[in-house]
C-alpha cells in the first residue's frame, strides 16, 4: 500500500529514525525520534547531483520502501535492516551524487569523517537534536566523503551560524550506490564489515510486519484503512531503551516524540486487536515511573520525563475494560491494584486542595483536554469528568479487591466510593446537567464544552433523569454528521481548528461511545461510531478532525486515532 510521505511517517517497529517529506519543498527527511530531539527532530535532507548539477527527484513510498525517482530509469531505494539502520542503495549511479545535508544549526555543530582514506566513513554530529548517527559506504558500495564550511565562533558560545556540512555518496566502479545510516544510541560506533542484502532486508521487514498484524478480521468496508491503521501502529513503536523500560508505541512518529499519560490507554485498544502482551505493556508504561506519591508522569520518552502536567486518571477504566482480554497473572494483578491504588491515593492526597472531598484540575493540560473552554478563566476547576473517573477507579479497587481476597480493602473503597458518590451528585449536577466549578469559590463555571458530559462514564450511578437530559444534550448540541464534537457547535468560542473547543477526537469519541452504552444508549452509541469510522476511512489518521466538515486537522498519522479506529471496526458491528 502506498503511502504519502508528506503526511505519515516511514519507520517500523523499534527504530528511533523515521522518513517524512518536507511539507514546503518536497525533499526528503530523515528525522529523529529520540525524545530529546523534538526541538529539531531533522537529522538529514537527501539532494542529488549529476555530474555537478542538482537533480530533482519524486518520492513514492510503501511500507516498506521508500523511493528516490531520478527518471525513467533510475532509482534510489531506501530500507531498514533492522531496527537501527536504513539501507540507500540505487544502481546504474554513474555521476551521480547522494548528498545528506545534515542541516547544522549551531556554530559548533559539525561531523566526523573517519576510518582510512580509501575507506572513510562519517559521524554526524548532531548537536541541533542531540543525536549521531552512523553514515559509511556498504562494502563495495562506493565511497563517502565530508564537505564542510564552518563558522568559527572564537567565544565559544553557542550562537547559532550559517555553516554548512554535507556526506556525499558517491558510486562504484560498477555504477551502484549503498549507504548505511545506522542510529547510535550514545557516544560511537563503527561501520559493520558484513554484506548488506536490500532484498533481503526488506523481505525481513515485511514479514515483522505480517507477523504484528495477525489474522484480525475487520469490518467490511474498512479492510484497507485497518491496515493502514495497523502500520501506524508498528511504525509507531521504538523499542525499550533509556528511560523506556518496554517497547513503547508514540503519539505520532512525526511530531510528538513520547509516550503521554492518557495517549497510552487509547493506544493499548488498537495494540490490544493484535497483542494483549504488548497492550498490557503500554498500560504499564507510564508507571514504570510512578513516584512514591502515587503520580505518574505526564509524559515518558527514552530520554525525557516531563512532571509538569500528569493527565486525567482513565488508566483503572482502561484495566477494566481490557482485563479478560489481558489475562494477567496473579503477580501482575497484585501490582495492578498496588499502582492504581497508590495513584488514586495521590488524587485524594494532592489534588484536593480545599478538603472539600472532590478533586481538582490544576491547568487545563491535566485534563487531556487542555484548552477546553471550561479552563477559560485559567483558574483551579472541581471537574466532573475528573471525579468521575476516580470514582470509576474506586470501583475497579474494590472489585479487584474482591478477586484478591483483601476483605479490608473491599470495605475501605465501598465506604470511599459512597462518600465521593454523594459528594458528587450533590456538587456537580443541576437540573440534571453537569456543571464544572472554581475550586476556590465555588461558583459554576458557564462552559459549553463537552468535557463535563464525561462523566456520562459514570451509567447507572447517575439518575435516570439527568442521563436522558445529557444524552438529549448531546444530540441537540454536540452531535454532527462526523461525531462528538468537543464544544458545543452553536457555542460562540466554537472554532474549526482550535483544539479542544470543537474538533472531533478518537478518544472523547470512545469515552463517549463508552459513556453511551454504559447508559443504555447503544443505538446512538453505534450511531456514533459509524460516523467516526467513515470521517476516519476518509480523511486517514489525524490528530483531530473539524467537526462540521470532517476534514483532517493537524498531525496526520495520530496512533490514538488508529488505535481507536482499529478498534471499532474489529470489535463494532459496522455495515
Amino acid at each position: 500500500m502506498n503511502i504519502a510521505l508528506d503526511k505519515i511517517a516511514f519507520s517500523r517497529y523499534g527504530a528511533y529514525l523515521s522518513l517524512a517529506q518536507d511539507e514546503v519543498d518536497g525533499n526528503l527527511l530523515l528525522k529523529s525520534l529520540r525524545g530529546k530531539s523534538k526541538s529539531h527532530p531533522n537529522i538529514l535532507s537527501f539532494a542529488v547531483f549529476e555530474n555537478g548539477k542538482a537533480l530533482s527527484y519524486k518520492v513514492r513510498a510503501d511500507f516498506f520502501v521508500v523511493t528516490l525517482v531520478l527518471d525513467d530509469k533510475r532509482e534510489i531505494g531506501i530500507a531498514y535492516d533492522g531496527q537501527e539502520r536504513l539501507l540507500v542503495k540505487g544502481d546504474n549511479m554513474q555521476g551521480i551524487t547522494l548528498v545528506l545535508d545534515t542541516m547544522p544549526v549551531y556554530n559548533f555543530e559539525y561531523n566526523y569523517l573517519l576510518g582510512k582514506p580509501d575507506n572513510c566513513y562519517a559521524v554526524v554530529n548532531s548537536y541541533k537534536n542531540l543525536c549521531k548517527n552512523l553514515v559509511y559506504a556498504a562494502r563495495d558500495g562506493g565511497a563517502i566523503a565530508l564537505h564542510q564550511k564552518l563558522s568559527v565562533d572564537t567565544s565559544g558560545s553557542a550562537k547559532k551560524a550559517a555553516s554548512v556540512a554535507e556526506i556525499h555518496a558517491t558510486p562504484n566502479d560498477l555504477g551502484e550506490i549503498c549507504v548505511v545510516i545506522e542510529d547510535i544510541a550514545t557516544h560511537m560506533a563503527v561501520p559493520q564489515t558484513r554484506v548488506f542484502d536490500f532484498v533481503e532486508a526488506v523481505q525481513k521487514t515485511k514479514d515483522d510486519f505480517a507477523k504484528f498484524c495477525g489474522k484480525q478480521e475487520f469490518a467490511k468496508g474498512y479492510k484497507q484503512s485497518a491496515v493502514l491503521a495497523q502500520y501506524i501502529l508498528w511504525s509507531g513503536f521504538v523499542r525499550a531503551e533509556g528511560n523506556l523500560k518496554r517497547d513503547a508505541l508514540y503519539a505520532s512518529n512525526r511530531d510528538f516524540l513520547g509516550v503521554w499519560s492518557w495517549d497510552h490507554c487509547f493506544n493499548a485498544l488498537g495494540v490490544a486487536v493484535m497483542d494483549t502482551k504488548l497492550a498490557y505493556d503500554q498500560l504499564a508504561l507510564l508507571y514504570d515511573h510512578q513516584d512514591k506519591m502515587g503520580q505518574i508522569p505526564g509524559s515518558v520518552s527514552d530520554s525525557t520525563i516531563r512532571w509538569n502536567f500528569t493527565k486525567p486518571p482513565i488508566q483503572a477504566l482502561f484495566y477494566g475494560l481490557l482485563w479478560d482480554k489481558l489475562g494477567l497473572s496473579k503477580a501482575q494483578k497484585k501490582q495492578v491494584y498496588a499502582q492504581i491504588k497508590t495513584q488514586i491515593e495521590f488524587y485524594l492526597t494532592y489534588k484536593d486542595c480545599d478538603g472539600d472531598g472532590l478533586c481538582e484540575y490544576h491547568h487545563g493540560n491535566d485534563s487531556g483536554q487542555d484548552n477546553s473552554t471550561v479552563f477559560e478563566a485559567y483558574e483551579l476547576v472541581d471537574a466532573p469528568d475528573l471525579n468521575a473517573y476516580l470514582l470509576l477507579a474506586i470501583r475497579f479497587l474494590q472489585d479487584l479487591a474482591g478477586k484478591l481476597k483483601r476483605k479490608k480493602e473491599v470495605a475501605r473503597w465501598q465506604q470511599c466510593g459512597d462518600d465521593l458518590t454523594k459528594k458528587f451528585l450533590e456538587h456537580f449536577l443541576q437540573d440534571g446537567l453537569p456543571y464544572a466549578y472554581k475550586t476556590l469559590t465555588k461558583t459554576k463555571i458557564e462552559s459549553e464544552a463537552l468535557l463535563p458530559y464525561v462523566c456520562l462514564l459514570l451509567g447507572d450511578i447517575l439518575p435516570q433523569e439527568a442521563r436522558t437530559k445529557m444524552v438529549q444534550k448531546l444530540r441537540d448540541d454536540f452531535l454532527t454528521g462526523y461525531g462528538i464534537a468537543t464544544e458545543c457547535t452553536k457555542s460562540p468560542l466554537y472554532a474549526d481548528d482550535a483544539y479542544w473547543r470543537g474538533p472531533i477526537w478518537a478518544p472523547t469519541t470512545f469515552l463517549m461511545v463508552t459513556a453511551l452504552k454504559k447508559c443504555g444508549e447503544s443505538k446512538l452509541a453505534k450511531e456514533v461510531v459509524e460516523r467516526f469510522c467513515k470521517m476516519v476511512d476518509k480523511e486517514g489518521f489525524a490528530e483531530n478532525f473539524d467537526a462540521l466538515r470532517g476534514v483532517g486537522l493537524r498531525d496526520k498519522s495520530f496512533s490514538w486515532t488508529a488505535a481507536v479506529f482499529l478498534h471499532f471496526v474489529a470489535n463494532e458491528a459496522l455495515v
